[in-house]
């Protein structure tokens, strides 16, 4: 099977909503991974734990101090979180337990990421108040990450579609200061520029106005539906 027509196989409609440039580049090799697990007949679930496990090996590397190789574990579990999908769409194979190890990687792997950035801070600077910026910052992707998917959810059981206009905003802006790998990528050009502790605060105040406006939009369409 040629590579373009298992992207043809594969690969959803992703034209809404827009996608980044930087998801866009790490997608067009992993399709090459997606081939080789096909051919080893490799499931889904498994690339998904794979997944989780390298972005844990990752955090704790970066907490230790070896963040090249850290950063590049982190970054190659996204990867694999592009391949496990494609690999079940494939074999018409999704169910409730992909779907939950799917969702378990987003939430915890990802907000997990800000914490072990504080900590590799600290070994640098020995400044507590680094780390709790970094639990912070985690607490709070993780709580905006919970209200996203309550607000679907109770959309989705009230069979109600709407699209505010947040939700364009966070489609537009937000997706691109939030979403996990726009995250990484930011954090690596600030460790190349010595901005990290800067870049740390920057989320910290990014990401409560993101909860806030979140929150007050989702209770305002809750009470309307």
């Amino acid at each position: 099977m040629k590579i373009n027509r298992l992207k043809q196989l594969v690969r959803k409609n992703t034209s809404y909503p827009p996608r980044h440039f930087l998801y866009n580049i790490h997608r067009e090799w992993s399709i090459y991974l997606t081939y080789l697990f096909i051919k080893l007949k490799i499931s889904p679930n498994s690339i998904t734990i794979s997944a989780i496990l390298l972005s844990i090996a990752g955090l704790i590397l970066i907490g230790l101090n070896e963040f090249y190789l850290g950063i590049f574990l982190y970054y190659f579990s996204f990867v694999l979180d592009k391949c496990d999908g494609e690999v079940s769409r494939y074999q018409n194979s999704e169910s409730l337990i992909g779907i939950f190890l799917d969702e378990l990687y987003h939430l915890f792997a990802n907000s997990l990421f800000f914490f072990s950035i504080s900590v590799y801070i600290y070994h640098k600077t020995f400044d507590l108040h680094i780390v709790l910026i970094g639990l912070a910052c985690s607490f709070l992707y993780l709580a905006d990450r919970f209200i996203y998917k309550l607000k679907y959810t109770i959309q989705y059981k009230s069979k109600s579609q709407k699209r505010d206009i947040y939700y364009y905003f966070k489609n537009r802006i937000i997706q691109f200061l939030i979403i996990e790998d726009i995250v990484m990528y930011l954090f690596f050009i600030a460790y190349l520029t010595n901005l990290l502790t800067h870049t740390l605060i920057f989320y910290l105040v990014t990401l409560t106005i993101i909860l806030s406006i979140r929150v007050f939009i989702s209770m305002k369409n809750i009470n309307e539906y």
